[in-house]
């Protein structure tokens, strides 16, 4: 897997746990 491949999966891991961090944040 090519470093720019890696880079987007972590990306996108941490988009992820953020909007999950924002659910837990707001009650949901």
């Amino acid at each position: 897997m090519p470093e720019g491949d890696i880079g987007t999966a972590v990306a996108q891991v941490e988009g992820v746990v953020e909007r999950l961090r924002g659910k837990k944040a707001l009650g949901e």
